[in-house]
């Protein structure tokens, strides 16, 4: 960004969203507030460097800020402190709207819970968390809040695009260097695999705490594909405890309640919104095949780490296997009535519902 370009007011929204743009906040604002953060928490970032360069020696030379997309409630920088020996990068998490704000703490307190769990973690580390005000250069109060995190290397969002045929779709990478990068069919089924591994390998089947919302659309997962190895990482987690509510006094059965966190994880994870910002659609057929494959290999992972009890795996699959077209029926009704009315998922998901719900009935005999 050049100099001229600083005094340029931000959008507060991602591209195609609705919230405009500000009228007081220029990029030269959004810098400033970042640098105040990085010079109040200097000793905390020559910490972290300097565990994440060891056993090198931390020779800090200089620090850049990079501003690197913007969302509906946050807009990521990157903060790249350059050492001797190499450069080192970390995000930092900005909101900047009062909803954005409202949220970045809980956000920065669900990662850190998810990060400490025992077992592999899926998730970018964070390291501190900090509100700041400044005054804006038109002389208006600014508020904000940031954490800073581990930035993911190579790590991009993926979203859906229109296939090569009518009324199919591709999946495409959204590297910022190379541009979109169309994914062959392979690499779309992992990445849906691992979605739906880490969101039931994060999913607590005693308490029933799980990741939610989540979408898609929003870039809330990323993935890095690098020859031909794919991996995928959760980058966003706005809340972490039960999606559905039922009353204290209820006895809730573990396998009905993780029968409806996987129905509704067919769902979800095959919604987004058309090259991340136009219309909500399905992807194929294929990634409710990677969806159930990744859930059972989850449970099964779990079950090895003593996650979750040994049996539950074969104890899900027999339940699930003895579901007739009727029974999921009722399943997936209980899992639409719970979206809101107004969702745009809607529309696209009841016009596929009668072939998604058959196509799960067949899947789950096979897979588990």
């Amino acid at each position: 960004m050049h100099e001229p370009d600083l005094d340029d007011l931000m959008p507060l929204a991602r591209p195609g969203g609705s919230t405009g743009t500000s009228s007081n906040i220029r990029y030269r604002d959004y810098f400033r507030v970042i640098e105040r953060v990085v010079l109040d928490h200097w000793s905390d970032i020559v910490g972290i460097v300097t565990e994440v360069a060891m056993p090198q020696r931390a020779d800090i030379r200089e620090v850049w800020l990079v501003g690197e997309k913007h969302g509906s409630d946050y807009h990521p920088a990157r903060v790249a402190v350059v050492c001797s020996d190499r450069t080192y990068s970390f995000v930092m998490n900005v909101a900047l709207t009062a909803r954005g704000i409202a949220r970045n703490r809980h956000e920065f307190d669900v990662l850190r819970l998810l990060s400490a769990r025992r077992g592999d973690r899926y998730v970018p580390k964070v390291y501190f968390f900090a509100n700041q005000d400044v005054e804006s250069v038109a002389g208006l109060p600014i508020t904000s809040s940031m954490f800073l995190g581990e930035w993911l290397e190579d790590y991009h969002e993926f979203h859906l695009t229109q296939g090569t045929e009518d009324g199919t779709y591709d999946s495409v990478l959204w590297d910022g260097d190379k541009g979109l990068g169309r994914l062959s069919r392979e690499a779309a089924w992992e990445i849906s695999r691992q979605t739906a591994f880490i969101l039931t390998w994060y999913y607590d089947h005693t308490t029933f705490s799980e990741v939610y919302p989540w979408h898609h659309a929003a870039g809330d997962f990323v993935a890095r594909v690098k020859d031909g190895v794919v991996s995928v990482r959760l980058i966003s987690a706005r809340q972490y405890e039960p999606r559905i509510i039922v009353p204290t006094t209820a006895v809730v059965d573990q396998l009905d309640a993780l029968l409806a966190f996987f129905a509704n994880l067919t769902l979800r994870n095959r919604l987004d919104r058309l090259d991340g910002v136009g219309q909500v659609v399905l992807a194929g057929q294929d990634c409710v095949e990677a969806t159930v494959r990744g859930f059972y290999d989850a449970l099964k992972a779990k079950a090895t780490d003593e996650l979750c009890p040994s049996e539950l795996p074969d104890r899900f699959a027999e339940l699930a296997g003895a579901l007739s077209p009727a029974d999921w029926a009722d399943v997936f009704r209980n899992v639409v009535d719970s979206f809101d009315s107004r969702a745009p998922d809607l529309p696209a998901i009841m016009e596929s519902l009668a072939e998604h719900i058959f196509q799960v009935y067949r899947l789950v005999r096979l897979v588990a």
